[in-house]
């Protein structure tokens, strides 16, 4: 993934989640597969190629929330032709306040999404 896209609309660092970095280290691929057992759920929904590759539908996402899934952050950027959300002007906005709202639930990495 080119150094651009291992940022996602959001923020969230790809080169930093266990998810990602499953496809390449096998430390973080035992993380996951932990995870993928515990759950049975297949190993290809737990790893992640990144927003951009996946077009805003991350394996995961899609499966805890249907196949039409897709981050409403990943569209909304689209949308507005942005390629993340610092640079729109109505930052901070209502699409990031669930991840505020749910901090306490969030990995470290995901936290970079909280509002200022």
């Amino acid at each position: 993934m080119a150094n651009k896209q291992m940022i996602s609309p959001c923020g969230v660092d790809c080169a930093s989640c266990v998810h990602y970095l499953a496809n390449d280290n096998p430390a973080a691929l035992v993380q996951v597969e932990k995870w993928s057992s515990l759950l049975n759920i297949p190993i290809e929904t737990f790893t992640c190629r990144g927003c951009w590759s996946h077009k805003g539908q991350i394996p995961l996402q899609k499966h805890l929330f249907g196949d039409n899934h897709c981050c409403s952050i990943y569209g909304c950027a689209q949308r507005k032709k942005a390629e993340y959300c610092g640079l729109c002007e109505q930052l901070p906005c209502d699409k990031r306040h669930p991840y505020t709202e749910n901090a306490d639930l969030l990995n470290r990495n995901a936290k970079t999404l909280l509002c200022p």
